[in-house]
């Protein structure tokens, strides 16, 4: 697809989402993120000259200009758009929320590639706004849920919290990097419709056992192996919001 027809959709998706937002296109390299050296310390996972590509979407208040910090949250989805859900302006905006998700980044791709592409996107956040570094969060949906669970539980000092919306699993570090990821606040979403909620209830459990303390379990009666709507995803934020 031609780069005109892409902005074209990113567009026209902005427009569906009724935030009056604007989807942008970034790419970058890790040799454009954290240097040369650090780009062939990872090339086993991504050659240093392959561009990783990215949807980003500003909240309102930074759009309009204000400076003031913008939390992140970077998506990992299960397919290979990283489109923004149309009806999660609100919840972002109000929050003050920058959206960033890699494209051909889904399950097909390895974990380890999709878990270097959320902190490019972090990285590369934080070139295009001011950001929070007390609110960064890694989020995901079915196996992207997954990614995330696992991206927080091994790299803790990247995230600040995690969400995992139908997919997540169970895996503490040891120490000292076991007590970091105990003190993360952690946000797992499923339904009476989603074929995983038992997989979900038994993660939620075991992190509970294991001396998490920060950590939410939202179950909603009519949600299945979806997106949760944009009220129920504002109750996910505003529990890694708090503190």
């Amino acid at each position: 697809m031609k780069r005109g027809a892409c902005l074209l959709i990113a567009c026209a998706f902005s427009l569906n989402a009724g935030a009056e937002a604007t989807l942008l296109e970034r790419s970058a390299t890790t040799t454009e993120l954290f240097g040369s050296e650090s780009a062939r310390d990872l090339a086993r996972t991504l050659p240093v000259d392959r561009a990783m590509r990215f949807q980003l979407r500003l909240p309102d208040g930074a759009r309009n200009g204000d400076r003031s910090p913008s939390g992140v949250v970077v998506f990992v989805k299960p397919e290979s758009s990283g489109m923004f859900p149309a009806n999660w302006g609100d919840a972002f905006d109000t929050r003050n929320l920058i959206w960033i998700s890699a494209d051909d980044a889904g399950n097909r791709t390895p974990t380890a590639t999709r878990i270097l592409a959320a902190i490019m996107g972090v990285a590369l956040a934080g070139k295009a706004a001011k950001v929070d570094a007390s609110r960064v969060y890694i989020a995901g949906l079915s196996g992207g849920g997954r990614v995330a669970s696992q991206a927080i539980t091994r790299y803790p000092g990247q995230f600040t919290g995690a969400l995992c919306i139908v997919g997540a699993d169970y895996f503490l570090p040891d120490e000292p990097l076991k007590s970091r990821v105990l003190e993360r606040r952690l946000v797992f979403i499923t339904g009476a419709r989603d074929f995983n909620r038992r997989e979900i209830l038994q993660v939620f459990e075991r992190y509970g056992k294991a001396g998490a303390s920060h950590i939410k379990l939202l179950d909603f009666p009519r949600l299945g192996h979806e997106y949760p709507s944009g009220e129920e995803l504002g109750q996910a934020l505003d529990f890694l919001d708090s503190r």
